[in-house]
């Protein structure tokens, strides 16, 4: 790969594809790179366009930023990779979001090296027919494979490797009952206002009492005109099921 630069010696490239250096065939594509060409350095920018951005960076979005900057490092010793970041951009109204403040850590490439190295070891194994050292590790992507009912992952009491999903999300589950709780009552102390004022403005937005109306079924004298045909409301009435995850405090 060759860069060109302008006059201050500085410039970036889209779409720059490293590989890793040794055996195994990791390869990265990265969506930015800034170079300094009097001061020998790089700096990574990886760009995500998620539905809604997060408050914070998702781990998989960091492990990638890391990857690609060590796979850099690799590609280009005579230049210093010094930082990284990722921009979250939503076409919608969240606009973007700038994670910065990354620098390469050794430790970490490393071991997504390995573990890279551990995939292709055991694809090499599964090629050549042995079916009997294969490595597993549960993930939350498990929930899409055709053998999880067969996979001797989950035979275990307690799966480790889902501490951090189940964790995330039962921390998630607090925010929304603390976020709940806060927007139902910001949200009547404003109609209080709206309601003896009136219509108004704040912080660009226009504020106003809604009324709408919806109808309802009048149950109580639907199964009282059904009494009158020997009939109930029950009569009319079917179970349904339906699936969703329960978490409880495991014994």
């Amino acid at each position: 790969m060759s860069f060109k630069y302008g006059q201050d010696h500085t410039n970036y490239q889209r779409q720059v594809e490293v590989r890793h250096v040794g055996a195994v065939p990791v390869k990265g594509h990265l969506d930015f790179v800034f170079i300094s060409e009097a001061r020998k350095t790089m700096a990574v920018l990886e760009v995500k366009s998620p539905e809604n951005i997060p408050e914070h960076p998702y781990g998989s979005w960091e492990t990638q930023l890391y990857l690609q900057m060590g796979l850099l490092a690799d590609s280009f010793p005579d230049y210093t990779v010094e930082k990284g970041a990722i921009l979250a951009v939503n076409f919608g109204k969240q606009g973007m979001q700038l994670f910065n403040g990354y620098s390469p850590q050794t430790m970490i490439y490393e071991g997504l090296i390995g573990r890279a190295a551990n995939i292709w070891d055991q694809y090499q194994h599964y090629s050549n027919g042995d079916r009997t050292t294969l490595a597993m590790e549960a993930s939350p992507l498990c929930g899409y494979c055709h053998f999880l009912k067969d996979c001797p992952k989950f035979e275990a009491e307690e799966v480790q490797e889902l501490t951090e999903s189940v964790a995330i999300l039962t921390g998630l589950q607090h925010q929304q009952r603390d976020l709940e709780t806060e927007i139902s009552m910001r949200k009547s102390d404003l109609l209080a206002i709206v309601d003896q004022r009136g219509p108004l403005k704040a912080h660009g937005q226009l504020l106003r009492k809604a009324v709408r109306s919806r109808k309802v079924l009048d149950t109580d004298r639907l199964d009282q005109f059904l009494q009158g045909y020997s009939q109930s409301l029950a009569d009319f009435q079917k179970s349904s099921s339906y699936s969703f995850l329960e978490i409880k405090k495991a014994a």
